[in-house]
């Protein structure tokens, strides 16, 4: 039954606040419902609802000013340098943390490592590149980053970002970290495969920058010669 009049509880500026009645009456003019509106007093002490995201910018004050990508860039390829250009168009600057990673026993040392990332990403001109071999959040704190961007591109990646990001919250929780999902052409991309192929004679031609390509073809025929 369609509803046509309520009596509600404002329908009368006398009766406000006040516990009365309010009649719903139908078609036939017969009341359908009673019942009684008590405002509720608010509570004392009572806080409004502020949202978390809300909070945290209340407290940082401003969106994210500087970023870090870190990573070992071993050789960086395509794709890498499609996630620091993206993140380059979402924050004002964007550090490329180059890692020593001595454990990995990189292709190129850490000094040639930074200079070809200089080389590709020298276009842009809100991108610097810093070598580091500390902690990422201590890091990130001495070059006054609000945030890690880093590049997914399978579900293996993101099971070891997942861990590697519940661990950096909790040793410096004022440091965000983001997300840039791969493209389709460079989800299967990786330093590993452009290294492997290349030892073996391959053309990668179409997976790392121009620069990266003749240092790897240089560097491998050292290698060979030497064997």
């Amino acid at each position: 039954m369609a509803l046509e009049r309520c009596a509600g509880p404002f329908s009368n500026p006398r009766r406000r606040g006040a516990a009365h009645r309010v009649n719903f009456q139908g078609a036939s003019g017969a009341p359908v419902r009673r019942c009684r509106y008590r405002p509720m007093p608010p509570r004392v002490g009572a806080k409004s609802f502020e949202p978390p995201c809300a909070a945290a910018v209340k407290r940082k004050g401003a969106a994210v000013k500087r970023a870090l990508t870190p990573g070992t860039f071993d050789p960086i390829t395509a794709g890498h340098l499609d996630v620091i250009s993206r993140a380059a168009q979402l924050v004002d600057e964007v550090i490329v943390a180059v890692a020593v990673s001595a454990k990995k026993k990189p292709l190129f040392s850490l000094e040639e490592r930074v200079a070809l990332v200089k080389e590709v990403t020298r276009d842009l001109p809100n991108v610097r590149v810093e070598p580091f071999d500390e902690l990422l959040v201590d890091f990130a704190r001495r070059m006054g980053a609000q945030a890690v961007v880093k590049g997914l591109r399978a579900i293996t990646d993101f099971e070891y970002e997942f861990q590697m990001t519940a661990l950096n919250y909790q040793l410096d929780k004022e440091l965000e970290t983001l997300f840039i999902m791969s493209t389709p052409q460079h989800m299967y991309l990786s330093s590993s495969i452009v290294r492997e192929i290349a030892s073996l004679g391959g053309d990668v031609s179409q997976f790392v920058p121009p620069c990266v390509n003749e240092a790897l073809v240089k560097r491998y025929a050292e290698l060979h010669a030497a064997q």
